[in-house]
């Protein structure tokens, strides 16, 4: 959670490498951007840098991205490697959400085979391979139902609240 308290921190401080503006423009439609009536600074020469349109990209992957690849090449040699830094930020974000969904699963595999346990006993056992498909199963088909109806897209800005406001507790707390 500590570390986690770090990402939090850095996507902080990412994010407020960019102008407002900028952000806005990534991180809004671009319907409802020209409605603000603000104005970019840097944003085409961003897309220009990374090789992407990243206008109107929202959900916060891009700006975050972006604001990294500009804090690492403003460090010394780095400079002419903008698009490098936003594509590897951009792997690390997909990876660390693929990881994260993962990990999901296979607490929540466990949470319902306990469950299920309570009700029918032969569940309980983590060793049966019949009980793990089961739960396995119904984990995944959640996924998959969340999925196809999107039903997801209500519960990930939930995940990531939760995530950060946990890790901003561990950060608080764990130095005790």
């Amino acid at each position: 959670m500590l570390m986690e308290g770090l990402v939090g921190i850095t996507a902080l401080v990412a994010c407020s490498a960019l102008y407002p503006g900028d952000y806005f423009a990534i991180n809004v439609p671009a319907a409802k951007f020209a409605a603000l009536g603000m104005q970019t600074t840097h944003l085409a020469a961003l897309s220009a840098q990374v090789g992407e349109n990243v206008v109107g990209r929202t959900g916060g992957a891009v700006s975050l991205a972006i604001g990294m690849a500009q804090v690492f090449t403003a460090l010394p040699g780095m400079g002419r490697f903008m698009s490098y830094w936003y594509h590897f930020a951009i792997l690390f974000e997909a990876l660390f959400i693929l990881t994260t969904i993962d990990a999901g699963t296979r607490v929540g595999r466990f949470v319902l085979q306990e469950l299920l346990g309570k009700v029918y006993k032969p569940f309980e056992g983590t060793d049966s391979v019949v009980s793990s498909m089961v739960a396995s199963l119904i984990v995944v088909g959640s996924w998959v139902y969340f999925i196809l109806t999107g039903s997801i897209s209500t519960i990930w800005p939930m995940f990531g609240i939760a995530n950060q406001l946990l890790a901003v507790i561990a950060l608080t707390v764990g130095p005790w």
